[in-house]
Parts: C-alpha cells; sequence; structure tokens
C-alpha cells in the first residue's frame, strides 16, 4: 500500500512541476518579446543546387531574430560570384514572413563551375551575412 501511495504523490509532483514549468517558459517569452529585435540571423538557399549553363535560378534569404521570428523590412545586397564574374543585386525587402527571393538568369556559364552567392543583411544597425552555393552540371 505504501508504494502505490508514492507512486501517486510521485505522479502529482511531476505534473505540478510540469505545468509550473509550461507557465515559467511562457511568461519569458512574453518578457523577451518586449525587447524587440536584438540579433538578426539569416538562412540562405536556392531552388536547384544544380543547374544548366542557361537559365534561372531562384534564389531564398530568410532572416530571423534571437528568439527565431521573422523579420520583416531587413534589407539585403546580394553579391554573385559566377565562374569569370561577379555582380551584384538589391534584394527585395524581406516579408512579413522574413522571406525575400530573387530569380537570376544564368547566362553561358562553364559546366562544372560552382556559383557563390555572398548575402549581406541589414535592419538598422543590425548586420549578418550568410552564404550558399549552386554547380552548374551540364
Amino acid at each position: 500500500m505504501k508504494s502505490l501511495f508514492q507512486l501517486v504523490a510521485l505522479a502529482i509532483v511531476i505534473s505540478a512541476f510540469t505545468g509550473v514549468a509550461y507557465a515559467g517558459d511562457h511568461r519569458l517569452f512574453e518578457r523577451t518579446a518586449d525587447y524587440g529585435v536584438q540579433k538578426i540571423l539569416s538562412k540562405a538557399s536556392v531552388l536547384s543546387p544544380v543547374l544548366e549553363s542557361n537559365g534561372y535560378q531562384l534564389v531564398y534569404l530568410i532572416v530571423r531574430d534571437q528568439n527565431l521570428n521573422p523579420v520583416e523590412g531587413a534589407a539585403s545586397l546580394l553579391t554573385v560570384h559566377f565562374h569569370n564574374d561577379v555582380q551584384t543585386w538589391l534584394m527585395p525587402l524581406t516579408d512579413e514572413f522574413g522571406i525575400s527571393q530573387l530569380s537570376l538568369e544564368i547566362k553561358n556559364q562553364p559546366p562544372g563551375s560552382n556559383v557563390v552567392l555572398e548575402f549581406q543583411v541589414a535592419l538598422d544597425e543590425l548586420q549578418t551575412t550568410t552564404r550558399d552555393s549552386f554547380r552548374i552540371w551540364w
């Protein structure tokens, strides 16, 4: 009988702590949300990791804050390093989901070459960079 009582008591204690931990996490999130954007994090990706010598590549940029919430209105400068050329593009501002996208025209790139994308991202005084790449395959 004593062990059954101990198990019930342990279950009550665990459920009580689970509720407190959840409430604590919720309150902490509300407090940090009031601080605004203190840091920006960026991640780039492409639609196709391999591409032909002539075509279009869709590039994406995702910007989030220190709490991983989307950041709207971040500006980005994209530098594209082709095999024998460097081009710079101004990305559209990030939308309410923290996403910006741009379609790049690829012209006469040699098969086997690597195209490197370098993003410089800014929101007010905050800055970050990220990179991605894709290969010209055929």
